[in-house]
């Protein structure tokens, strides 16, 4: 039987921090219906405190070089092995614990018909003609000289995937993937790849634009902007505390 979605899970380190509680706990209590699934390191056991949060998650394990660092989950989710491992889910929710889940919409995410959907990265859009044209013509030197990485990095951490769009992708595109790990340097996020290397030409994935990203995720410290009384987005992304009226 094929399941609508899973929510995967990665785990880098135990114990968690007090925020990667927090997080998790917010994936618990909004989707523990839908089946979740801990993406960890061969070498690193589950911790009674990960279990006592979600009790009936499964977990799959790859090859600890893939958890060594950033740049080694990256390949990962460049593969086709991950994409394999869940062939019998339409979607993949990936949630990393710097994000969290504001309310149960996962089923509507799915019900869209997007590919792929994360948070709007900060300084996604070029302010000049050259930079538009080294974004499509040299991603790699325009990562590495136009964007600022850390900040893109902490603007996801949750992203929807359509498993079979992405899986085609992974196998058809390695000359694609294999620039993007050679020209970038360090490549600390596979988002980039999808947003920057993937569709410059034509589009190959089917996206949403940005207004619709932002109910699907925002920024801890975007959402701080906006007025008290609009509804939150999905999931709130790059966390730096924990909600006081949400503690769990």
């Amino acid at each position: 039987m094929t399941e609508l979605v899973t929510v995967l899970v990665p785990l880098f380190s135990l114990p968690l921090t007090p925020l990667e509680t927090y997080a998790l706990q917010t994936c618990q209590v909004h989707l523990g219906d839908f089946p979740i699934t801990f993406l960890k390191s061969d070498n690193l056991p589950l911790s009674d405190e990960v279990r006592a949060i979600c009790p009936n998650a499964d977990s799959i394990s790859f090859d600890p070089r893939y958890f060594f660092d950033r740049s080694g989950y990256t390949k990962l989710l460049l593969s086709g092995a991950l994409y394999e491992q869940f062939s019998w889910s339409r979607y993949l929710l990936i949630l990393e614990l710097n994000a969290a889940i504001s309310k149960n919409e996962l089923a509507y995410w799915c019900r869209q018909g997007y590919d792929f959907i994360q948070s709007t990265p900060e300084q996604a859009t070029p302010t000049s003609l050259l930079q538009s044209l080294s974004r499509r013509f040299n991603p790699g030197r325009y990562l590495s000289t136009e964007l600022d990485g850390p900040t893109f990095e902490k603007s996801n951490g949750v992203s929807l995937r359509r498993v079979k769009a992405l899986g085609k992708l992974v196998k058809g595109r390695k000359r694609a993937i294999n620039h993007f790990l050679n020209d970038y340097p360090e490549p600390w996020n596979d988002t980039l790849f999808w947003e920057y290397y993937l569709n410059r030409w034509r589009p190959e994935l089917i996206t949403p634009n940005a207004l619709v990203r932002r109910h699907f995720a925002q920024s801890q410290a975007t959402l701080k902007l906006i007025s008290a009384s609009a509804p939150p987005p999905f999931s709130l992304t790059a966390l730096d505390h924990i909600p006081v009226r949400d503690r769990y």
